[in-house]
Order: C-alpha cells, then structure tokens, then sequence
C-alpha cells in the first residue's frame, strides 16, 4: 500500500514509550523487545505475509 512520506516523519518524530510506570504499578513487563518486533514485521512485510485483521491482510 503507498504510503505518504509524511506518515514516516511523523513516526520518527513520536517520543519512546516509557513504560515504567506499568511495571511498577501493574507489575507489567513486555514479552518482546521493541526493536525485535519491529525487525520482525519489516521482514514479514517483505515476505507478502499477514495478519487476520483488514489492515493486515497480505
């Protein structure tokens, strides 16, 4: 799907999530690391693969 280049400045310029507060107060910790998934999705993406959801769809 084309995508605008905007859309990737935009994406660039979002802050790092801290998630600190949810592991001290929910006790939550993240199965993957970030920067893992996002590998992970840029090579599925390369490989015409999906998901079950619409924006997924291969």
């Amino acid at each position: 799907m084309p995508t605008e280049p905007g859309w990737l400045d935009l994406g660039l310029g979002v802050p790092a999530l801290d998630t600190t507060r949810a592991r001290r107060v929910l006790g939550w910790d993240p199965r993957r690391r970030g920067d893992r998934l996002l590998a992970d999705f840029v090579a599925a993406l390369g490989r015409g693969e999906g998901g079950t959801g619409p924006l997924l769809q291969p």
